[in-house]
């Protein structure tokens, strides 16, 4: 092999990353009030001795992550697997990374974002021996804007799958997925590397009921082997879990207010990326899942006949979390509840 010359370059020459992700990994005085932990070692150190939430149902999320994982039959020595049951031990840590479904992976970024998370385990392991680091991904499989995941750019021929369907991403049936399939072979070729894309490929769409367990298995054949533990969180006992914090977004509103707060510390230097609702949560409903708005008197669900008073909606939701989704500002606090 040739001897070759290897260059670094800062983050912020690149012009890949926004202003506000820089200058968060620099350590901008203006960040550092919203956020606790800096992104170093030092920061994962005082992050693990503060220790972690007593309220983590640990035997609840094992379960259902075998539950999940039952349809691809992996030995119980199989890297995700060991993980699985890492997540029992109390010197376990998640290091989590999310993203919408999408077809096969999605954008490249998607995996960057996943091999980063697996490298960081591995890294956190070695300073920290003592500790369990477990990559875990989080299939988004509630976000509902079909139009945008239905497609992907393989050697810049669009591939492009049609569906009337506009509920949950996860919940999209993959009836005639097999023309896609064919897009992707007569793209790829018949290489030895394309033969076995091909096959991870038919292994997981053409076997699975929907398109979160079509992901699933095909991030499991392409990262499993590393240990990336892959959870769907639209789970019933999950949102259950959960419901304490959706009740208090109901009846007070909570996230708005905390949002406005840190972005009036951001506005005069950064651009703000993502504003609250009154209510950010939506309501599923059959195959829709809408915005929760309230009234005077009432809370309705957009672009429905559906109109409930605050103590209706209480008890929906005592009695039916599982119809209750969080929002992209509201999802990390749901993934704080489950993941230690």
């Amino acid at each position: 092999m040739s001897n070759f010359n290897v260059s670094t370059l800062p983050l912020e020459s690149t012009g890949s990353f926004e202003k506000t992700i820089i200058s968060y990994i620099n350590g901008h005085k203006s960040l550092k009030k919203l956020y606790d932990f800096e992104p170093d070692l030092e920061g994962f150190r005082q992050r693990i001795a503060a220790g972690v939430s007593s309220g983590v149902d640990r035997p609840l999320l094992v379960s259902i992550l075998k539950d999940q994982y039952a349809p691809l039959n992996l030995s119980k020595d199989f890297p995700a697997m060991i993980n699985v049951e890492a997540l029992l031990d109390s010197n376990t840590y998640c290091v989590t990374t999310g993203h919408q479904l999408n077809i096969f992976s999605g954008p490249l970024y998607v995996l960057y974002k996943l091999i980063t998370t697996i490298n960081l385990t591995k890294k956190l392991k070695q300073e920290f021996p003592e500790n369990n680091f477990v990559p875990v991904y989080w299939m988004a499989t509630e976000d509902h804007d079909i139009d945008e995941i239905n497609h992907i750019s393989l050697f810049s021929k669009k591939i492009l799958y049609e569906s009337s369907f506009h509920g949950k991403s996860g919940e999209l049936k993959l009836d005639g997925f097999d023309v896609v399939i064919k897009s992707v072979i007569e793209i790829l070729g018949d290489t030895d590397f394309a033969k076995e894309i091909i096959q991870f490929l038919n292994n997981a769409y053409s076997t699975s009921k929907n398109l979160a367990e079509a992901t699933r298995k095909w991030t499991n054949s392409l990262l499993g082997k590393y240990g990336l533990v892959i959870l769907d969180a639209d789970v019933p006992l999950l949102k259950k879990n959960f419901a304490k914090v959706m009740e208090k977004e109901l009846r007070e509103q909570f996230t708005i207010p905390l949002v406005n707060k840190a972005m009036d510390l951001l506005s005069p230097e950064f651009t703000v990326q993502v504003n609250p609702r009154e209510i950010n949560l939506f309501y599923i409903n059959n195959e829709t899942r809408n915005r929760i708005v309230k009234k005077a008197n009432s809370f309705e669900v957009l672009n429905t006949n559906l109109t409930f008073s605050e103590d209706q909606i209480l008890l929906e939701l005592e009695s039916h979390p599982e119809k209750f989704s969080p929002n992209v500002l509201l999802r990390p606090i749901y993934q704080e509840t489950i993941f230690t």
